[in-house]
């Protein structure tokens, strides 16, 4: 409650809304490059991004879609992990996806509802770049951040430019 109404001395409320993942929540994609892949005994193809840009797979179990548009080889089964040195940061087991390489990309979907808000630089790693698409022009809103910005954080007031 903000206070009372002057006239007849009635509650006055004011409310913020949450749009919620209904609404946003296929708004937006993480955008990942291929950076190498491993034969075990289950085939890996790790990427550039991690949970710590897009944890909801790790926390929740949650599978996002993936696709690999830009490539068009034979189709097979690998898990799509991520970079940081954690059994649960994988994004989706066993998924059919054209063979990738180091270079390649691959878009998770639905991305938009959480995505940037509950990333982190766990294990030392920056914060993806967010980018908003709005009529057809491209606009960078958050850098991805560098090594500089996050030692920052940590040792204000300090020179980190080394």
């Amino acid at each position: 409650m903000l206070g009372r109404n002057q006239l007849d001395n009635s509650p006055v409320f004011k409310g913020l809304k949450q749009p919620g993942r209904y609404i946003t929540g296929n708004s937006g994609v993480l955008l990942a490059k291929v950076t190498g892949t491993k034969e075990s005994y289950r085939h890996y193809t790790g990427v550039d991004a991690g949970m710590n840009s897009l944890l909801r797979p790790a926390l929740y179990g949650v599978h996002h879609r993936v696709e690999a548009p830009f490539n068009k080889g034979r189709i097979s089964k690998t898990n799509l992990c991520g970079r940081i040195c954690e059994n649960s940061d994988i994004f989706v087991r066993d998924i059919m996806l054209p063979e990738l390489k180091e270079g390649d990309f691959v878009i998770f979907k639905d991305c938009g509802a959480y995505g940037y808000t509950m990333s982190s630089n766990y294990n030392g790693r920056p914060r993806p770049a967010e980018i908003v698409v709005d009529d057809g022009k491209v606009v960078c809103v958050k850098e991805k951040e560098s090594p500089q910005e996050m030692l920052k954080k940590h040792f204000k007031g300090q020179d980190v430019t080394e």
